[in-house]
């Protein structure tokens, strides 16, 4: 014997899905225009907001923003849990790549301070050339006793990065 939902209980259905649906929906449109085209969902919705990205009137945003949720409320269950992965994946390279700049800035700012010492200490966490990474600190050391601009500072910035996402590898 099937039970059948009241008006009040279907209500509620409906809402916690039109509730679930909106959450999802500002996650994704949160996602930035130039790394939504790598995202692999609906064309329907993709098109839907890649077409609120170029818009630049709030009017506008939030009316295309309304018709966006219209679109994802006519998934089925399945579609808008898919969605929902889509959206977490991104979200969690997302938060690893800021991850990996957070760590890179930490290193550049040690290496800076301690000089030989924080290269020692790098070095034997990860694999880089010495010769080249005591090149780069000493001229950022240099670069901001002296006031000048922080050039060499993006270089050694550069060089930790791709030395730690090569041990990430």
């Amino acid at each position: 014997m099937s039970e059948r939902l009241s008006r009040d209980e279907k209500r509620e259905v409906s809402r916690a899905h039109a509730d679930e649906v909106e959450a999802i929906g500002a996650r994704l449109m949160a996602i930035p225009a130039d790394d939504f085209a790598a995202l692999s969902i609906e064309p329907q919705i993709a098109e839907a907001v890649t077409a609120m990205h170029a818009m630049r009137q709030d009017g506008a945003r939030r009316r295309q923003g309304r018709f966006v949720l219209k679109r994802m409320r006519k998934l089925d269950a399945e579609d808008l849990q898919q969605l929902n992965e889509v959206v977490s994946d991104y979200e969690a390279g997302r938060a690893q790549g800021d991850a990996a700049f957070h760590e890179a800035e930490r290193w550049r700012e040690r290496l800076i301070r301690e000089g030989d010492e924080g290269i020692e200490a790098f070095l034997a966490e990860h694999d880089a050339d010495r010769q080249q990474l005591r090149q780069l600190v000493l001229q950022a050391q240099r670069a901001e006793k002296a006031g000048k601009p922080l050039k060499s500072s993006r270089g050694l910035f550069r060089a930790l990065s791709a030395a730690l996402s090569h041990a990430r590898e």
